[in-house]
């Protein structure tokens, strides 16, 4: 409920704490919390308490049934392993690893690509279920060298994770495993990428950093090469596709460390794909900022406007087409409800006999679109900054991911 509460919280918000208040901790038992002091001290002390993996099981043994076998049958059944969480002395050290595929072999052999560059290493693993020790020696890549405990093992369709800690360090290792009867359906974005030239049209990071790509062309190969073209010559890198974090697929990029292109070497998630446009997508896993990212087949020229939903949305009267929140279809609650845009920024919905009022805000570039109708029932339920995932002048798709484990929904408007 925190975290739901946290998400929730729009710049610009004033929150007050009316102290005391009551913390129940991991294991039921409770404090009672005075200042701010206080609740930073409790909170800190707190963070490696409780046994939260990211699967919301709380008090759980997650490798009760793990065995060596079935930890080597998944290393080595599924290819190019990615690095999803490295944590050292309490240092985030995975965005220095974007790129890199690490293979396991069944003789206890590894190999890491990563731009071309191959590095060699050894795993073992021994014991059973939660005392199975993973050791890995890669010489010349030393944050991920240690005697590590087999934490948890997560298989769905499309996507595997094998979990690693010891202490506070961690180390989790993810794969769309192909090779192993999953994958994602990225057949629409290959054939789009690998078909002729990209240029960026938009770069977003924290500020508006296109005009830093105006002079590349970005070509993508069948098998997993890519390059960075400009008046100074090639950058070659990488390209591959697995499940997205908050989309069902996501794009990674690695151009190397040469500035303005490492800026790229992040898993996106993929917004919207014809063969004119990529969208993308990446929340950091640092301070939670949103970084944007759009290809498409004409050279920036300057501006960075808000594309074309602007025009879109002004131009006649809308409806709500599909409303779900979290799994639950609630689009019956805005039926007979006509919806408005004015070009002022203000919106109205009315059914006849209720009207909501409220505001509507393009972001990023077309890339998020940000509502607001205030406490009006039922339309207080859009109050969020959607990302948008198509947009036409007669349809607009929305999604928004709650944070803290929140859920998925999507708005779809139509016109009328």
């Amino acid at each position: 409920e925190l975290f739901n509460f946290i998400e929730d919280i729009e710049e610009g918000d004033i929150i007050t704490f009316n102290f005391p208040i009551t913390v129940i901790l991991w294991d039921g038992t409770t404090v009672q919390i005075q200042n701010f002091n206080e609740l930073q001290s409790v909170i800190e002390s707190a963070i490696d308490q409780c046994d939260e993996d990211d699967d919301n099981d709380y008090n759980d043994d997650d490798c009760d049934e793990c065995t060596t076998q079935q930890l080597e049958d998944i290393l080595t059944g599924c290819s190019d392993w990615m690095v999803d969480k490295l944590e050292r002395d309490d240092i985030d050290l995975e965005d220095q690893y974007v790129g890199y595929l690490f293979n396991f072999d069944a003789n206890g052999t590894l190999t890491v690509d990563e731009s071309g560059n191959q590095f060699s290493g050894t795993w073992e693993s021994t014991g059973e279920g939660n005392n199975i020790t993973v050791t890995i020696n890669i010489p010349n890549l030393p944050d991920f060298n240690d005697a590590w405990i087999l934490h948890e093992i997560q298989q769905q369709p499309g996507e595997s994770k094998v979990d690693l800690r010891i202490g506070d360090d961690r180390l989790r290792f993810e794969s769309d495993c192909i090779s192993g009867g999953g994958g994602v359906n990225d057949a629409e974005l290959v054939a789009a990428l690998t078909n002729g030239d990209w240029y960026i049209t938009y770069y977003f990071d924290d500020i508006d950093e296109t005009a830093n790509y105006a002079d590349y062309v970005f070509n993508y190969a069948t098998d997993g090469t890519a390059t960075a073209t400009d008046p100074n010559g090639t950058t070659n890198g990488t390209w591959s596709t697995s499940s997205g974090d908050e989309t069902e697929l996501e794009l990674n990029l690695d151009f190397g460390t040469v500035s303005p292109l490492d800026e790229l070497a992040e898993d996106w998630d993929v917004l919207e794909v014809t063969n004119e446009i990529i969208r993308l997508k990446d929340v950091s896993g640092g301070n939670g900022s949103t970084d944007f990212l759009t290809f498409e087949r004409d050279p920036f020229t300057g501006g960075g406007g808000t594309t074309d939903l602007e025009d879109f949305l002004v131009d006649g009267t809308w409806f709500v087409f599909s409303f779900i929140e979290s799994g639950n279809d609630e689009t019956a609650d805005f039926a007979g409800y006509n919806i408005n845009f004015d070009i002022s920024g203000t919106v109205t919905a009315s059914n006849g006999s209720n009207t909501n009022n409220g505001t509507w805000q393009v972001l990023s570039a077309g890339n998020e679109l940000l509502l607001d109708f205030g406490t009006d029932i039922p339309f207080d339920e859009f109050n969020e900054d959607w990302d948008v995932l198509s947009a036409t002048n007669t349809r607009v798709e929305l999604q928004h991911v709650s944070g803290g484990g929140g859920g998925t929904d999507t708005l779809i408007f139509e016109k009328l």
